[in-house]
């Protein structure tokens, strides 16, 4: 197991917000995001082997609520477990690298100020 250590930022704001977010797997690299969606192509498990992922969003959609924090669970649970007040995006984030599941989840609820941070240690 290793890899880079990738980190997903923020902007807090109201302009053009974030209204779908989505974790996408394959087999090997990819040099567009699927049609209709936006990313920033970086592969979010470089160098750790496995499935090649990518984060893709959608910006401004009339029809949905901005997305207002993420979370990114990490555990030995092969089934995504709840939590509260968060939707969960069902794509383990470390396929095929061996190790822990990381499950992503996202909330347009809960604001990313009163969320404490946390960063967990690779395991």
């Amino acid at each position: 197991m290793g890899g880079k250590y990738i980190y997903i930022g923020y902007i807090l704001g109201d302009s053009n917000p974030v209204t779908s977010i989505n974790f996408v797997a394959y087999d090997g690299a990819q040099s567009n995001p699927p049609s209709g969606w936006q990313w920033t192509g970086q592969d979010l498990k470089q160098g750790a082997g496995g499935k090649y992922i990518y984060m893709i969003w959608k910006n401004g959609e009339s029809s949905k609520k901005p997305i207002t924090a993420l979370q990114l669970l990490v555990t030995n649970q092969s089934t995504q477990p709840a939590i509260a007040e968060y939707e969960a995006i069902n794509q383990d984030l470390n396929q095929g690298a061996g190790g822990p599941y990381i499950w992503p989840y996202y909330s347009t609820t809960i604001s990313m100020q009163q969320k404490e941070e946390a960063i967990l240690a690779k395991a």
